[in-house]
C-alpha cells in the first residue's frame, strides 16, 4: 500500500476576510467542518487508489479542539495546538515543518500534501488530485512579471525532495518558503530549477478567493469574489476566469 502525509496547518475556525484574526466563531465552526470534510473527501479518493493517509495537524489553540481532532479521526498521528496567532502563514508553515519532521518519519511516505486549515477543496479538485506529481506542485500561476506569482494556499511534495540532495537543501530547511507567493524564487537560490516545480491548473486564480472565485478551492471563513479581477500592480491586468491562459500572461 501506497502512504501519504497531510500537513494540515494555519488558521482554523476563522470568519472575516485576510487581515481578520476573528475566531472561534458558529460561523467560523460551520466553515471548518465544510473545509475538513472536504479534506476527508480527498483522502476518500486516494484511499481507493491505495493510498493510506496520515495527518498532521499545527494551529493556535481553539475551544472547538476536542471537535477539530474528532472530525479528522484516527487518521491523525501529531498535532499541536500553540498559544499564539498565526497571522503570518509563513512563519505557520516553517514552525510546522520543523515541528513534524522532528516528531514524525517522514521516509514511508510517496508524498506530503502541505494545506492551509481553512482551505474548501471543491469537488473537480479532488476528482484531479494527483498523488503520483513528480515535481513540486501547485494549485496554479497568479500572474507573471518577471518570475510566477504563485497561488501559496497547498502543494504536493514528492519524495524525492523529502531530503537534499546535490545543491536542494531539503524540506526542512526550506519550510519557511515551501508556501509563499514567491516560492518560485526562493526554490531556485535553495538548489532547485524551474524544472522542479508544476502546477495543478493552467489557468490563473487569485489565492485570495474573496477578490476571485475559481472551480477548484476556496478559503472557506470568507465569502468568494466575482468572476472578474484587476490585478492590483502597475500593468492592471484584467483576469477573466477560465479564459486568461499562461501564454497570454508571456505576450
Amino acid at each position: 500500500m501506497n502512504r501519504g502525509l497531510f500537513i494540515l496547518l494555519g488558521e482554523c475556525f476563522r470568519q472575516g476576510k485576510e487581515n481578520s484574526r476573528v475566531r472561534d466563531t458558529e460561523y467560523g465552526y460551520v466553515k471548518q467542518q465544510e473545509s475538513t470534510e472536504s479534506h476527508l473527501k480527498l483522502i476518500k479518493k486516494l484511499e481507493t487508489l491505495n493510498y493510506k493517509i496520515d495527518i498532521c495537524i499545527n494551529t493556535y489553540d481553539t475551544k472547538y479542539k476536542s471537535d477539530l481532532l474528532k472530525w479528522y479521526n484516527d487518521a491523525t498521528i501529531y498535532y499541536d495546538f500553540v498559544n499564539e496567532n498565526y497571522g503570518c502563514i509563513e512563519r505557520c508553515v516553517d514552525a510546522t515543518i520543523v515541528k513534524v519532521l522532528n516528531n514524525v518519519d517522514i521516509d514511508p511516505y510517496d508524498f506530503i500534501f502541505i494545506c492551509r486549515l481553512d482551505i474548501l477543496l471543491k469537488d473537480p479538485l479532488i476528482e484531479l488530485f494527483n498523488p503520483k506529481v513528480e515535481h513540486i506542485t501547485y494549485p496554479n500561476i497568479m500572474s507573471w512579471e518577471h518570475l510566477p506569482c504563485i497561488s501559496d494556499l497547498f502543494c504536493i511534495v514528492p519524495k524525492k525532495y523529502f531530503h537534499p540532495f546535490n545543491n536542494w537543501k531539503g524540506l526542512i530547511n526550506n519550510g519557511l518558503h515551501i508556501l509563499n507567493h514567491s516560492s518560485m524564487y526562493y526554490l531556485n537560490i535553495n538548489g532547485l530549477s524551474y524544472n522542479d516545480v508544476d502546477f495543478m491548473f493552467k489557468n490563473t486564480y487569485f489565492s485570495n478567493t474573496s477578490q476571485m472565485s475559481n472551480p477548484y478551492y476556496k478559503i472557506n471563513c470568507r465569502d468568494e469574489g466575482p468572476d472578474i479581477c484587476f490585478f492590483p500592480k502597475s500593468k492592471n491586468i484584467v483576469y477573466v476566469k477560465e479564459e486568461l491562459r499562461l501564454k497570454s500572461i508571456l505576450n
